[in-house]
């Protein structure tokens, strides 16, 4: 009997490795929509994520870090996948457990055109999360200087 796989979801670097392994249908199965919407999100399918939020899963979903579809799209720069989500209604402002926005993310991992369409939908750029950082920090940590720059003047261009 085929069973589909489970995937313990704990972070966007480990769901976007399930992702590419695995592919978006990997937790497909009926009980399991909420995961897979998460998951189709760390993949940029946008395609299954609008599927699934026509079915009626929550855009707001969220997994044992609290993190939501829109999070785990701007961690992996999915910037499709993120306006299809801002547009079913996904918010921009929303925390993790450790404080951290979609921006945050998206800073992090240097992807500016999602740092742009987050901030065009009207996101802080100086909110902090519980260490003290704000998504310039995390931009500058990760090597993505110029991104920084921009975030400290509140704007997506560099």
């Amino acid at each position: 009997m085929n069973r589909p796989t489970r995937v313990a979801i704990g972070g966007a670097v480990l769901l976007a490795l399930v992702a590419a392994v695995y592919g978006a249908r990997v937790l497909a199965d009926v009980g399991r929509r909420p995961a897979e919407l998460l998951h189709a999100a760390a993949a940029g399918d946008s395609s299954t994520v609008d599927s699934l939020l026509r079915l009626g899963v929550p855009v707001g979903v969220r997994d044992g870090w609290q993190s939501t579809p829109l999070m785990y799209a701007a961690a992996n720069g999915h910037a499709t996948t993120v306006r299809v989500l801002l547009a079913r209604g996904a918010d921009v402002d929303e925390k993790t457990r450790l404080s951290r926005t979609a921006l945050m993310w998206a800073a992090y991992g240097g992807h500016d055109e999602v740092v742009c369409a987050l901030l065009e939908r009207g996101t802080r750029a100086d909110v902090e999360d519980q260490s003290g950082e704000t998504a310039s920090d995390l931009a500058r940590q990760s090597g993505h200087a110029r991104l920084a720059d921009a975030l400290d003047r509140g704007t997506c261009r560099r």
